[in-house]
C-alpha cells in the first residue's frame, strides 16, 4: 500500500508473486486491482519473459545457462515441469558447478537472513509481552548449529539456569525427539545432574531438561497444518508469501513460550534458591 501511495501520479505498482493470486486485504488497504497497482506471476510473466531473454542471450552462454536454470526452478515451484525438463534440470545442475555453487550460496545467505528476521520478530513479541521479572538475549546466530532466544530471571542474573527457545538454525537439530521449535530449561556450565536437577523435569540431553515443542499452528479455512519447524519448507514458504500467517505465527511461537515459562517458573525460582542457598 506504500508503494501506491508514493507519487501515485508517476509511479506504476505491479504486486508480483507465484501464481497471481490476489494480496490480502491487509496489504492493500481500499486499493484495488487493476486500478492502483497489477497483478503479475512467476508463472506467466516472468516466465514468459525469461524465455525472451534466453532466446536473445543465445550467444552468451553462461548468461544463457543462468536464464535457463532460473526457468527451470519457476517451472518446478509453478508445477509445470515434466520429465525430460527435469532431466535437463539434473545436466545443467552437472554441467554447471561453479553456477549451481554460487546459487547455493546465495540461498543459505537468502535462507539465513530470512531466519534472522523470525528470530528478531518472535524476540520482539516476548520482550513486549513477558514480565519485567526476565531478561530477554539473543543466543547463537542464525548460522550457527544451533541458535536461541534465552530468557533470564532477573533476580537470578549469575545462575547455571535459564529459559530457551531453540532452535533457528536451519541446520539439524540435536534433540532427536523434536523436530521443529522447542521451549524448555538450560542448564549452563554442567551436565544434567539427575539428583541436583530433579523436580525441573525429564532430561533430554546433557543441557536441556523439561522440553517442550511448539505445537503446530493451524489456519482457520485451511486443511493444513503448519509446524513450528523452520526447516519444513512448507512452513517457510508459507511465512514469505503470507503476511497475516507470519504475524499470527510469531504471535503464536511467543505466547508458547511465555506460557511455558509461566507454568514453570515456580519449580525454577524454588531449585534457584535451593541451589543459591536463598530463604
Amino acid at each position: 500500500m506504500r508503494y501506491c501511495n508514493h507519487n501515485p501520479s508517476k509511479n506504476k505498482v505491479y504486486y508480483l508473486n507465484l501464481f497471481g493470486t490476489e494480496p490480502k486485504p491487509k496489504s492493500t488497504g481500499n486499493l484495488k486491482a487493476p486500478k492502483n497497482f497489477k497483478i503479475i506471476s512467476y508463472q506467466n510473466h516472468i516466465l514468459e519473459w525469461l524465455e525472451q531473454c534466453a532466446k536473445e542471450s543465445y550467444n552468451i552462454p553462461i548468461l544463457r545457462e543462468a536464464i535457463n536454470q532460473y526457468i527451470i526452478l519457476i517451472k518446478k515451484l509453478t508445477h509445470k515441469m515434466d520429465n525430460s525438463e527435469d532431466k535437463k534440470l539434473h545436466n545443467l545442475i552437472i554441467n554447471n558447478k561453479n553456477i549451481v555453487e554460487t546459487l547455493v550460496s546465495s540461498h543459505t545467505i537468502a535462507i539465513n537472513s530470512f531466519l534472522y528476521k523470525i528470530r528478531t520478530s518472535i524476540y520482539n513479541k516476548i520482550q513486549e509481552n513477558i514480565s519485567s521479572d526476565f531478561i530477554v538475549e539473543y543466543g547463537e546466530e542464525v548460522n550457527k548449529s544451533h541458535s536461541q532466544i534465552w530468557i533470564r530471571l532477573k533476580n537470578f542474573p549469575n545462575t547455571e539456569l535459564w529459559f530457551g527457545i531453540q532452535s533457528f538454525s536451519n541446520r539439524e537439530e540435536d534433540l532427536r525427539n523434536f523436530s521443529g521449535l522447542f521451549v524448555g530449561i538450560f542448564i549452563y556450565g554442567e551436565k544434567y545432574n539427575k539428583e541436583r536437577h530433579s523436580g525441573l523435569g525429564k532430561k533430554n540431553s546433557n543441557w536441556w531438561v523439561g522440553v517442550k515443542e511448539i505445537e503446530a499452528l493451524k489456519i482457520k479455512k485451511e486443511t493444513k497444518i503448519y509446524k513450528a519447524n523452520l526447516r519444513n519448507a512448507e512452513t517457510l514458504k508459507k511465512l514469505n508469501t503470507d503476511e497475516e500467517f507470519y504475524d499470527k505465527f510469531i504471535e503464536h511461537v511467543a505466547t508458547k513460550t511465555i506460557e511455558y515459562i509461566d507454568d514453570n517458573y515456580e519449580d525454577v525460582c524454588i531449585f534457584l534458591k535451593k541451589i543459591n542457598k536463598i530463604d
